[in-house]
Parts: structure tokens; C-alpha cells; sequence
């Protein structure tokens, strides 16, 4: 459009000066005969006077146009400029880091993989070669050697342990478009926090290495392959629902990176990052006091009683006090010997939601997170559901649509019936724990923009 008005403009301009010279030409020639005509006493034509006037018109019309061709041109030609810069940072989002795989692998390699590390028996995240993702798929599959499909889920629900986590993906896997996994619960895989590294609870496993953790999708990348919308594209997705990935980093000191470091310099963050960087977080945290008390009754790590609570809180705290006068409160956190301590008590480590959350915004833009508060979600499972579909891209489902698929069943699964059956938590130990949490539940709420999270 531009270069066509460009010559347009250079076309009437040649024809702007072809009729100027012809113009003046004629106006000198007419000035010659009416000095002649003066000279001779003759009277000067009517017809002649009224040509010139009209002659000066055009003049003054052409004149006007070919000004307005300019504007309109450079107009155009700056909008297509606009165009074209906005284009192409659209398109440098969208595929930042599918089309950008190359310069992030060798920027990995620089950082991470160029020094020979000691063998830590875990696979190396960080210097396996990123995946080419499936242009024509929602969700990041791939095809391996045998030309078979493999996925990565979509997105991961990685927190908190008792604040609905497992009501939650038993909602979202209902949704026509979204696909769960063959891990516990048809939710958890456990993998990035315990069997990548060989950990349980309380005891250690055979690790898990990364194809196996490509299995617990098999199923689901099946249905992915084998659905498609209107227009040919792959749209449905899968996810993985384990809440240990956001606090349990105690298997860090086996990634190769932070070999003969005191605190960790790699997490799960990163590593997840590495492979995928679009991934999408949803995260359910509850009042930490009462998360607390909840998982107590749920893992049985004690005699179920309030008063049983109470020491096993007290002892609980008095670990923590202990390592943290000689250390920070990060490797406290992170650390498998503390772990073993607590996990054996009262989980209280699990509480500090701040820290965890930091790990995550460090690697993670915030806009690729979601975050509910169980106490909200749990009055509104509508509203919260609909943003979640939202965020998630998928179909958006009407009340009664939702009702027939079962996803506003009043029915809270995994719901902990042992506490009902106890007496409330003691006023004292309740006052402790808020001492505790509270300066982190205020940060949580700066953090976060949202003072609910003050609890």
C-alpha cells in the first residue's frame, strides 16, 4: 500500500512539473501579448482573464493534493513500521523460548555444563538438550528416536500438602480438554521432589530417572496425539499435581550443580525451567496454623489427640530453634536431617510459604502463577474454577456445564475426617504458631500484593 501511493506521489509530481513548466510557458507567452495588446491599445479578451483565473485554480488544487499524498504517505509508512516493530515483539513472546532453544542450550552450556562434576548418580537436567516442541500441540510433547510421542504436563499444581491441592486437580482433570496422569491419585508423580533423588516421607527409594517420569503421561499423550479442534491443532493438556515440588528441595545437594556448596544454587525451579519455561503454576495455600494441625491427623505422626499436637509442636520448634542458630533459615529448611526431625512431629517447615514462593518468582515470571487461598476457593468453587480454565486456556464451561461434568459437586475428595473426630487446638499452641508464621504470612501478602494472605 505504501510503495503504491509512493508512486503515485512520484507519478503526479512528474505531471505537477510537466504542467508548471507548460503553465509558466504559457503565462510568459500571454504576458508577451497582453504588453502587445497594450501596446497596440487593444482590450484584453475576456475569455483570456477567466482561462487564467481557472489555470490558477488547478495551480492552487494540484498544489494541495500532492501535500495531502505526502502526509498520507509517511503516515502508512510509519504505521507499517509500527506494525512490523509490534509483529515482531508478539512474535518473539510467543516463541521466546521455543524459537530462542538454541542460545538458551548454549548459555546452559557455558554456565553449567562445561566442567567435568563428580557423578552424583542423578540425571544432569541442566545439560540435557531441550526438547523440540510440537508446533501443532497446546501441550509440550515431542517425539523421541522411535518417533513415539512424549509429553511434558502443561502445568504443574505444586502446593500446599493439606489445602485442597487434591480437591482441586480432581476438579480441573474434569474438564473435557484437561488430562491428569497415572501417578498417585491420578494426580501426583512425586518425582521432582522424592523419587528423582530416591526419597520418600521418611525413608529412601530406588530413584526414578527422567524417562520414567515421561511415563506417568503416556496415557495422556496418547489422548493429546489423538484429539484435535476444528483446524487440525492439538489442544488438550495434562498436568502434574504434586504439592511437595514447592517446599521439598531437600534433594538438592544431589544435583551435579551445587556439588561442594553449602546452600543451594540449583532447585526445581530451575531445572524445570531448563525444559520447559513456559510452564504454568497453580498453588492452593491455606492458613499455615491450620494446614498445620490438619496434616498432623492426616500423616498419623503421633497419637491422635490435641494434646498430643501440642508436644509434638513444641519439640518441633525447639528443632528449628536449635539449627537455626547456626545456620539460615533457607538451609534449615532445605536440609534431610531436619526433615527426618520434623517429619517425625509436627511438619511445621512447611509453613513458610514466603520462602518457597521466593525460589519459584526467582526463575518464574509471576504471571505464569495462579495462586488460591483454600479458604476462598472452598466458598466459591465456581468463580475460581472459571479463572483457572481461563488461565489454563481451556474451553470456558457454563454453570450447568460444569455441574455435568461434575466439577461443582459438593463433595471435597481426600477431605482429613480424622480431625473432625478431635478436640479444637489449644489457645497456646495456636499463639505460638502465630508468632511463628506471622512475620512471613506478612511478607507473603507484600510479596503477593494481596493483605488476605495475612490470615
Amino acid at each position: 500500500m505504501v510503495f503504491a501511493i509512493s508512486y503515485i506521489f512520484i507519478g503526479l509530481s512528474f505531471l505537477f512539473l510537466s504542467f508548471k513548466t507548460c503553465f509558466e510557458n504559457h503565462s510568459e507567452q500571454l504576458h508577451y501579448n497582453m504588453t502587445l495588446s497594450m501596446r497596440m491599445q487593444y482590450h484584453w479578451n475576456p475569455i483570456a482573464v477567466k482561462l487564467s483565473r481557472q489555470l490558477k485554480k488547478l495551480y492552487s488544487t494540484i498544489v494541495i493534493f500532492l501535500i495531502a499524498c505526502i502526509l498520507v504517505t509517511l503516515t502508512l509508512d510509519s504505521l507499517n513500521r509500527q506494525k512490523m516493530f509490534l509483529d515482531f515483539n508478539a512474535s518473539s513472546k510467543i516463541h521466546s523460548s521455543r524459537s530462542n532453544e538454541s542460545h538458551l542450550w548454549i548459555d546452559h552450556q557455558e554456565k553449567y555444563c562445561q566442567n567435568k562434576r563428580q557423578n552424583t548418580k542423578v540425571e544432569d537436567i541442566l545439560c540435557m538438550k531441550p526438547f523440540q516442541y510440537l508446533p501443532n500441540f497446546k501441550n509440550p510433547c515431542w517425539k523421541d528416536v522411535n518417533h513415539a510421542i512424549k509429553c511434558l504436563p502443561y502445568f504443574m499444581l505444586i502446593g500446599m500438602d493439606k489445602s485442597g491441592s487434591s480437591d482441586l486437580f480432581d476438579r480441573l482433570i474434569k474438564h473435557p480438554e484437561i488430562k491428569g496422569n497415572t501417578g498417585s491419585r491420578g494426580k501426583e508423580t512425586m518425582w521432582w521432589s522424592w523419587k528423582r533423588y530416591g526419597l520418600w516421607l521418611t525413608r529412601k527409594i530406588k530413584r526414578q530417572n527422567f524417562n520414567d517420569y515421561t511415563s506417568y503421561f503416556a496415557v495422556s499423550a496418547e489422548q493429546i496425539s489423538n484429539t484435535t479442534n476444528d483446524q487440525g491443532y492439538h489442544n488438550l493438556i495434562t498436568g502434574d499435581g504434586t504439592p511437595m515440588d514447592m517446599w521439598d528441595f531437600r534433594g538438592w545437594p544431589q544435583i551435579p550443580q551445587n556439588m561442594n556448596k553449602s546452600e543451594p544454587e540449583i532447585l526445581t525451579p530451575h531445572l524445570i525451567r531448563h525444559l520447559y519455561p513456559e510452564m504454568k503454576f497453580i498453588i492452593t495455600l491455606r492458613n499455615p496454623i491450620d494446614r498445620l494441625y490438619s496434616d498432623y491427623f492426616f500423616l498419623k505422626l503421633g497419637r491422635p489427640t490435641s494434646a498430643a499436637f501440642d508436644v509434638a509442636v513444641n519439640s518441633s520448634l525447639q528443632i528449628l530453634n536449635e539449627c537455626n542458630r547456626v545456620n539460615s533459615l533457607r538451609k534449615c529448611l532445605y536440609d534431610a536431617k531436619q526433615h527426618y526431625k520434623w517429619d517425625i512431629k509436627a511438619r511445621i517447615h512447611l509453613g513458610f510459604y514466603y520462602v518457597y514462593l521466593l525460589e519459584w518468582f526467582k526463575v518464574f515470571p509471576r504471571d505464569q502463577f495462579i495462586i488460591l487461598r483454600t479458604e476462598d476457593y472452598s466458598t466459591d468453587v465456581f468463580h475460581h474454577m472459571s479463572e483457572l480454565h481461563k488461565f489454563l486456556g481451556a474451553g470456558d464451561l457454563s454453570m450447568k456445564q460444569m455441574n455435568d461434568f461434575g466439577i461443582l459437586s459438593k463433595e471435597h475428595v481426600y477431605e482429613t475426617k480424622a480431625k473432625q473426630k478431635v478436640a479444637p487446638m489449644s489457645n497456646v499452641t495456636r499463639e505460638k504458631l502465630l508468632n511463628l508464621y506471622t512475620p512471613f504470612n506478612n511478607e507473603l501478602a507484600v510479596l503477593l500484593n494481596d493483605s488476605r494472605f495475612r490470615w
